[in-house]
């Protein structure tokens, strides 16, 4: 009889100091098998975009703060998404994230228009980067030059959020006042009118693989 009490002292113990260490289940945590990866699938509206379609995340309806960040008490999948990085990026920051991302803007906006091939390698994944150089090499072997005058950055939103394997995916939609115009060797303007300040609408996707030291994203895709 006294053994069996013992015994029974012993299991308990363990018992209680395995939920000391691992926690007890609350629902929410994923069940055993599921893909710690994957986001939630969530069914979009008929009104949502191809990115945020192919995203996952929900157009976003509620108002958001002036650094384009949502209220993080609306449930909306882009926090469900943002939290979702933050679980595999405990430093990710989405207030600090929209400064970079805005600083980015320019500089790509800008390394662009006038072929700066070293500063795009720095911030766009290889595969942009391709496309960038690629057309950045078009315009001078035709002797053509590229000026780009941005006014205004009016907006960047975040709308969409993610992990895929261990890399954060972010989107970001930039809403901007810009004039472009293209040169031919003479100077003379061969598309574009440096009078009209046109409002330009673009979604571009940031990656950063959580797993690195370099705390840098990389831009990955643009859309108009």
């Amino acid at each position: 009889m006294v053994d069996i009490l013992i015994l029974a002292l012993v299991v308990a113990v363990l018992v209680y100091q395995l939920r000391r260490v691992l926690g007890e289940r609350n629902g929410a945590e994923p069940m055993p098998g599921a893909d710690p990866f994957t986001a939630p699938a969530v069914r979009p509206s008929p009104a949502a975009s191809p990115l945020e379609r192919a995203m996952g995340a929900k157009p976003v309806q509620a108002e958001v703060l002036p650094d384009g960040v949502p209220p993080s008490d609306e449930p909306l999948s882009i926090n469900q998404g943002l939290q979702q990085i933050k679980e595999y990026d405990s430093e990710f920051d989405e207030r600090a994230f929209m400064q970079g991302a805005r600083a980015a803007f320019e500089m790509i906006v800008k390394a662009y228009a006038r072929g700066d091939l070293e500063t795009l390698k720095n911030l766009l994944a290889p595969k942009l980067y391709d496309r960038f150089a690629e057309d950045a090499k078009a315009r001078a072997q035709k002797d053509q030059t590229m000026e780009t005058t941005l006014y205004k950055l009016s907006s960047a939103t975040i709308t969409a959020a993610r992990m895929i394997g261990f890399e954060a995916e972010v989107a970001v939609e930039f809403v901007s006042e810009q004039t472009s115009v293209i040169r031919d060797g003479a100077g003379t303007i061969i598309a574009g009118d440096p009078a009209a300040h046109e409002e330009i609408r673009d979604t571009w996707v940031f990656r950063r693989d959580t797993r690195g030291s370099d705390p840098s994203w990389h831009l990955t895709d643009t859309r108009e």
